[in-house]
């Protein structure tokens, strides 16, 4: 049997094709507008005015799509285009996450960032913890409830070995 050579041009883009694949695998921040003429009006900002280029455009869920390494950029990310809209007059959007880990940036974790954006702050006590938890497990019965706990708990900042 003989020997196979694989050339070095294709070793390259063989590595390429890794950095590409593990790029994939990041996280997909999305920007949902809740009205068309809001939607409209931030392709227009996007593509002539925002330092933020969207790599996708859904006009059927008014989304705009924006590829982050990891959760850590996404959320730099966010807090920078939410700046940027603000900035601007942009009303009715919200963010949520995809990707990397998709169980546990799921429905979840869009559902905090849509309706409890206020529990990140001055609610790390275990009772908020607690209360927020419990109004997960409701909201997403079908979800493993330590995951549910361990987002609740994450999203106000509370450690069980505080108290």
């Amino acid at each position: 049997m003989k020997e196979q050579v694989i050339p070095i041009n294709k070793i390259k883009i063989m590595k390429h094709l890794k950095l590409f694949e593990a790029f994939k695998h990041g996280i997909d921040l999305v920007l949902r507008f809740k009205d068309y003429s809001e939607y409209e009006k931030a392709i227009n900002f996007f593509d002539n005015e925002s330092s933020f280029s969207p790599g996708e455009y859904n006009s059927e869920f008014l989304s705009m799509t924006f590829a982050c390494t990891d959760q850590v950029d996404a959320d730099v990310t966010e807090e920078e285009i939410k700046n940027e809209l603000d900035e601007n007059g942009f009303s009715d959007f919200y963010f949520e996450s995809e990707g990397e880990d998709e169980e546990y940036f799921g429905e979840s974790s869009d559902d905090l960032k849509a309706n409890f954006r206020s529990w990140e702050y001055d609610h790390d006590n275990a009772e908020d913890a607690n209360g927020l938890f419990n109004i997960l497990v409701q909201r997403h019965p079908n979800e493993d409830k330590g995951k549910l706990k361990d987002l609740a708990f994450s999203w106000v900042g509370f450690e069980e070995n505080e108290e």
